[in-house]
């Protein structure tokens, strides 16, 4: 037999830049969502109250109608429209009792709100004609409710403190630029698996890399902070870059049980809102407490 028309390795070189040209693909997609993303979050972050609240309600709907979706995957049955009716309504809330006068009932409309959704969930369990299913039903649409809507909703609370507009831009940053450091460093040198059994494709060198990146924003918009320190920017730069790689784990065990890669195809190359939101959802209100402790 004569030899082969190709070498034996021939097609490990095409392979590799197959590999490459996928990956970068990848990444040019991730960059031109996140840059759109930012976009708008920066527009509506410079707006007054009214239309960043609105923007946080439409990302707290498509947020939870992914979470509503992510569950009936598994063959759970949940209060869907309920559930998004309550949590939808919830910035809003938030708006309102954040600027009622002090002593006002109002104040105190959030945690009331989130009662009459709950027990609005249990009494519409009662007319259904199935009830084998009702504690799962019941705790899976509440706990959405507060895992998507109410912990988001802290974010409208941050944004009417003192010099608000500042603070929402500093979580945000420390936050997501501390996960696009996890990804690219995790991507590029990562071997070591961080909990393979809940993300195979997370590092222990991309979860480093990640806290790495959440200090050094951390430090370098300290200015932006009522007491611009660097015992605070330290602080906070181990408090929300670990909140976001909690939340980012938190979000892939729910998505691993329930089987699905990602929560959603809205935002190309980065999954859906959740995906996009997940860290967000810890690091925010722990922001939020630290500012109120230490400043306000």
């Amino acid at each position: 037999m004569g030899a082969p028309p190709f070498p034996a390795d021939a097609e490990a070189p095409t392979g590799s830049r197959a590999s490459g040209h996928r990956r970068l693909f990848s990444v040019g997609i991730r960059t031109v969502s996140s840059a759109i993303l930012i976009g708008i979050v920066l527009v509506s972050v410079l707006a007054p109250a009214g239309p960043f609240v609105a923007v946080m309600t439409l990302f707290t709907a498509v947020g939870l109608w992914e979470y509503f979706a992510l569950v009936t995957r598994k063959g759970l049955h949940t209060f869907r429209w309920v559930g998004l009716a309550i949590g939808c309504s919830l910035p809003w809330i938030t708006w309102a009792a954040a600027t009622a006068p002090s002593g006002a009932w109002l104040q105190e409309s959030v945690a009331l709100w989130l009662l009459v959704g709950a027990l609005a969930v249990c009494v519409i369990q009662f007319v259904r004609r199935a009830s084998h299913d009702a504690l799962s039903a019941v705790a899976v649409t509440v706990f959405g409710i507060l895992y998507v809507a109410w912990l988001f909703s802290f974010l409208v609370r941050l944004k009417l403190l003192p010099n608000g507009t500042a603070l929402v831009g500093y979580v945000l940053l420390v936050t997501k630029l501390g996960d696009m450091g996890a990804y690219f460093i995790g991507a590029s040198w990562g071997h070591t698996p961080l909990i393979p059994r809940i993300s195979p494709k997370k590092t222990v060198e991309g979860l480093v890399g990640g806290l790495a990146v959440s200090f050094a924003t951390a430090w370098w918009f300290r200015a932006w902070l009522p007491v611009p320190t660097i015992p605070h920017a330290i602080a906070l730069g181990a408090l929300l870059g670990g909140g976001a790689q909690a939340g980012d784990l938190i979000e892939s065990l729910f998505k691993r049980d329930c089987q699905t890669k990602d929560s959603g195809r809205l935002v190309p190359g980065l999954g859906g809102m959740l995906d996009v939101i997940d860290s967000l959802l810890f690091t925010i209100p722990v922001f939020y407490a630290y500012v109120r402790i230490m400043w306000f």
